[in-house]
């Protein structure tokens, strides 16, 4: 039995840079397709939706997608997202886009996620610290504590 190898051939054009999670399969996306990416502009590649409640065509890869959410986290402290498409209106949900990122991605949109969760309790107060500590606490009856009525 005689093994052949194949030539290997190196694709040089530039690509988004950011990695996609191994949790991203074919049916975590909705309404896939070939065509050219609406970002990169390359041709015949696989477009995706993230959410099923988008209706039209998709027009994004996933790489450009990845690499959309990853700037806008690491530059922006984002952590909701909007389908690209500019008539869509669709806001992503988290479980729609974790799949897309990496492990270290994932706990940067947690914590800006739980802190977002912990400022809707009117009782949670973050440290005053000129330091930065980033700590915060539940302070009961917080208003009582300066002499204001409850």
């Amino acid at each position: 039995m005689s093994k052949r190898s194949r030539p290997v051939t190196k694709d040089t054009t530039p690509k988004p840079s950011s990695s996609v999670s191994s949790n991203a399969s074919s049916s975590t996306f909705y309404n896939e397709r070939e065509g050219q990416c609406s970002i990169c502009s390359e041709a015949n590649i696989r477009l995706v939706n993230l959410s099923k409640k988008c209706v039209h065509l998709s027009n994004c890869c996933v790489a450009c997608l990845t690499q959309s959410f990853a700037t806008d986290i690491e530059s922006k402290g984002s952590y909701t997202f909007r389908c690209p498409m500019p008539t869509c209106t669709v806001k992503f949900e988290p479980e729609e886009y974790y799949c897309l990122l990496d492990t270290r991605l994932m706990g940067i949109v947690d914590n800006l996620l739980l802190h977002r969760l912990l400022e809707t309790n009117e009782e949670f107060r973050w440290c005053k610290s000129t330091k930065g500590c980033g700590a915060g606490q539940l302070v009961c009856n917080y208003k009582d504590l300066l002499g204001y009525a409850r």
